[in-house]
């Protein structure tokens, strides 16, 4: 569980930071989709929706060989 946890912080402080970059720059660059008539917003947020579901895809996938049990000692 913890694995899980820790994977979905990472992604979330990577993908702020990405958001942060592309505000930060935005003056600069992607004016390619901004003449074609894309909003940026729509493209980003359509692109974290597909990166979570690959993310939970392969942590539902490796999950079950994560070993989940607790070593006591008696």
């Amino acid at each position: 569980m913890w694995f899980v946890v820790n994977a979905l912080i990472i992604k979330i402080v990577g993908y702020g930071g990405t958001v942060f970059y592309k505000n930060y720059f935005s003056d600069r660059s992607f004016m390619f989709y901004r003449n074609a008539g894309y909003s940026i917003t729509r493209m980003y947020t359509y692109i974290f929706v597909c990166d979570m579901a690959v993310f939970l895809l392969i942590v539902a996938l490796i999950s079950p060989f994560i070993p989940h049990h607790a070593h006591v000692k008696g």
